[in-house]
């Protein structure tokens, strides 16, 4: 064994034309989820829920940070996932999701039913 430590390759040399797709995918995927949140907010008469769901967990931080959350968390998901192999990435991956469902359910707990 070499007692030179493993490097994991910078973004730009990861970046090939299928982690680009995937990226996009999720710029996609998060503008599906903001566009169905301002659909399920209804001009202000709906619910915000599911603004706080989707961007959670910084819907936690405030209703601004749930505006834009949503687009930096999937964006920030898809750049983990191209680097998947990374096992850095890989812990961080899993951790965002874990704090992302824990979120899910503080909302879930603190939003009191009409």
């Amino acid at each position: 064994m070499s007692s030179v430590p493993y490097r994991s390759k910078p973004l730009r040399s990861t970046l090939s034309l299928g982690s680009v797709a995937t990226v996009l995918a999720f710029l996609g995927y998060s503008l599906a989820l903001f566009l169905l949140a301002v659909i399920c907010a209804g001009a202000g008469d709906g619910t915000y829920v599911p603004f706080r769901v989707f961007s959670s967990p910084l819907a936690l931080v405030s209703f601004k940070a749930s505006l834009f959350g949503c687009l930096l968390l999937w964006v920030g998901v898809g750049l983990l996932i191209i680097r998947v192999p990374n096992r850095t990435a890989t812990i961080s991956f899993l951790a965002l999701m874990v704090v992302h469902y824990t979120g899910i359910v503080v909302i879930a707990v603190r939003t009191t039913p009409i």
